[in-house]
């Protein structure tokens, strides 16, 4: 144990494979003070601002249970296999729409769980983020990115650093816990392959001794991150332009950082700048493998935040995203939302 006592002194130490052992620990920590910060503070501000705890129960239909629990993942979506289902159920297409989207829900967190979760997406990333720059503010690699190859690969990290990444990784291993636990959702695939690849990334940077080059693809993601979660929580809380421009910023900051520099400032320097052997190491190829798996997510939620934009130009209004719920449900042109046979 003298590395970590060699951390709780503020000394320099190798990073070493024994060390992962401890996120795991970390994790439940993490996931202890999740429960507390949405329990004492998001939830509180939810309920106070009508944000629903409960789902209202929608009508019992066998046929429309039946067609449900047998139709594929957006069959709801799909116009022509609505009418046919009103037609055998003797409802109006409207109807059997209505009905499909809200048995769809039904099966998603409420509002007010929604709204708890975005307010700890943005806590933890806003912390990670300003955690992050202090540590790496007076590091040479931050300003200076060939630094990260400086002796390498024989190069021992602060104990800064090395608090920095094993709370992150912890943070990650939660969520993926916490995902696995939890109703899977529209975006579980993408989100669930995000945390792995990134768990993956963390793990390898550090076996080899790549962690310079991982603290900074750390703080290049968790910029952007908090913006977005600043509009999701402006738009629960019905302030509109606030979530406008939480969208904007965050549009901006996501292109520069998940579309410029982590391309073509961080990937690049380790294909063309760095002093080593890209492809000599099974576990370098492996980790360079991963950035562009992580790259490739970057690209797919870029086409979805465009759609977004496209939408706002439209309407002048941020849409729901893939995680939405409520307001994406069809209306009964202005009938009551009743459902009668």
């Amino acid at each position: 144990m003298i590395w970590m006592q060699n951390v709780l002194d503020n000394s320099e130490v190798y990073p070493h494979v024994s060390h992962l052992i401890y996120p795991v620990f970390v994790s439940v920590f993490v996931t202890a003070i999740r429960s507390l910060i949405e329990r004492c503070f998001f939830e509180p501000l939810g309920i106070s601002n009508g944000l629903k705890s409960s789902k209202s129960p929608i009508t019992k239909n066998d046929a429309l249970e039946v067609a449900f629990l047998n139709s594929g993942r957006n069959e709801h979506k799909n116009r022509y296999w609505i009418h046919n289902l009103a037609k055998q159920v003797n409802w109006s297409d409207d109807q059997v729409e209505r009905w499909m989207w809200c048995r769809y829900y039904e099966n998603q967190p409420t509002e007010l769980m929604y709204f708890k979760e975005c307010g700890w997406r943005f806590t933890y990333h806003t912390t990670l983020f300003i955690i992050g720059v202090l540590v790496l503010s007076d590091k040479s690699w931050l300003w200076n990115i060939d630094e990260c190859w400086t002796d390498f690969p024989n190069q021992r990290i602060s104990a800064d650093v090395w608090w920095y990444y094993i709370i992150h990784l912890s943070v990650y291993m939660s969520h993926t816990c916490s995902q696995l636990l939890s109703r899977k959702r529209s975006d579980f695939v993408e989100m669930f392959i995000h945390h792995v690849v990134t768990i993956l990334l963390m793990t390898l940077s550090w076996v080899s001794n790549t962690v310079r080059i991982g603290t900074l693809v750390l703080v290049v993601h968790d910029s952007a991150d908090i913006f977005m979660e600043a509009a999701r929580i402006a738009k629960f809380l019905k302030y509109p332009r606030i979530c406008n421009l939480g969208f904007g910023l965050f549009f901006i900051i996501w292109i520069i950082s998940r579309l410029g520099i982590f391309p073509f400032y961080i990937l690049k320097n380790i294909w063309f700048d760095a002093a080593i052997d890209v492809l000599g190491s099974p576990v370098i190829a492996l980790l360079i493998l991963l950035l562009y798996v992580l790259l490739g997510l970057h690209l797919f939620w870029t086409f979805l935040i465009l759609k977004i934009l496209y939408q706002f130009i439209i309407s002048g209004k941020i849409a729901d995203d893939s995680r939405s719920f409520s307001a994406d449900l069809p209306s009964d042109d202005g009938e009551s939302k009743k459902k009668t046979n």
